[in-house]
């Protein structure tokens, strides 16, 4: 394992998490090929990289091989943090099988989408897969469809399970999805809003930005020399945590107010632009120097 400080003499920067969908991703759920570049450039000068996400291992399968230079993942939202290289959990933290009955008990009354992502598997309904768009959710058929495992009946499903890694209700409305906070929000979860109507639910403690600090500390990099980049409501903990924060143009207001550095969209390469404006810039600077 890589372990140290300034990956780049002269530059104060050592490790990035990066937000997959709306921020590495584009609306189509690619990664452009100048933003592969990009991120080639920066970890061949020894800067650690690593995936932040919501998302679960089956949907991030065809990404890990398109980008080697990702060495670390932060997964379902901070559960779970992985090492790609060696193809291995390093850390888990999972929500226990007591509470699965409240947060069944929320989705249904609100005729909520429900998703049980384990460290295996994406679970969802047969049924609430067939009209996705009800959920805002539409984007993300195809790969649902791809990856998911389709069960009858989620509450059933919910007993075959002693804990699981991250629980998402697909709400209707975000009218619906506040309510449906409301009566959820006094169990030992940490939650986040994500998409349009999504409320997703962690153990309690976990987070991108804790994760990022296990993984800073594991690597033995200060915070202050991490970068943190996203777009949405489950990134605020890294940003709060990490040494420079860097938002996407596509975010909302709220989000954006906590950026550092604000680039361009997930579809202009937003990703790209960051490491070349932090990393670029150094360089020129020391080539003036000269």
């Amino acid at each position: 394992m890589h372990m140290g400080n300034n990956a780049m003499v002269g530059n104060p920067y050592s490790l990035i998490a990066i937000d997959v969908d709306g921020t590495l991703l584009t609306s189509e759920k690619k990664i452009l090929p100048e933003t592969l570049l990009a991120l080639k450039r920066v970890s061949d000068k020894g800067v650690q990289l690593s995936f932040a996400t919501g998302r679960a291992f089956v949907e991030m399968a065809e990404f890990f091989g398109l980008t080697p230079m990702i060495r670390y993942a932060i997964l379902y939202s901070g559960a779970i943090l992985y090492d790609c290289a060696m193809k291995k959990t390093l850390f888990k933290m999972e929500i226990p099988a007591a509470l699965f009955g409240d947060i069944i008990q929320v989705a249904n009354k609100y005729h909520g989408m429900i998703a049980f992502l384990t460290e295996g598997e994406s679970i969802v309904s047969k049924y609430d897969i067939s009209h996705m768009e009800d959920f805002h959710m539409e984007e993300y058929q195809p790969l649902y469809e791809k990856v998911t495992r389709q069960v009858d009946d989620m509450s059933i499903e919910s007993r075959n399970h002693d804990s699981i890694t991250k629980i998402e209700i697909y709400f209707r409305t975000i009218e619906d999805r506040q309510s449906g906070f409301q009566e959820l929000k006094y169990l030992p979860l940490t939650f986040a809003f994500g998409g349009e109507t999504r409320l997703e639910m962690n153990a309690e403690g976990v987070s991108k930005g804790t994760a990022l600090e296990t993984l800073a500390k594991t690597l033995n990099i200060p915070l202050d020399q991490t970068i943190a980049m996203g777009d949405d409501d489950n990134d605020r903990s890294m940003f709060t945590c990490a040494g420079l924060s860097v938002v996407t143009s596509n975010a909302r207001a709220d989000i954006k107010e906590m950026a550092d550095m604000i680039v361009p969209s997930n579809d202009s390469n937003g990703v790209g632009e960051a490491i070349d404006r932090i990393f670029g810039r150094l360089e020129q600077r020391k080539e003036t120097k000269k």
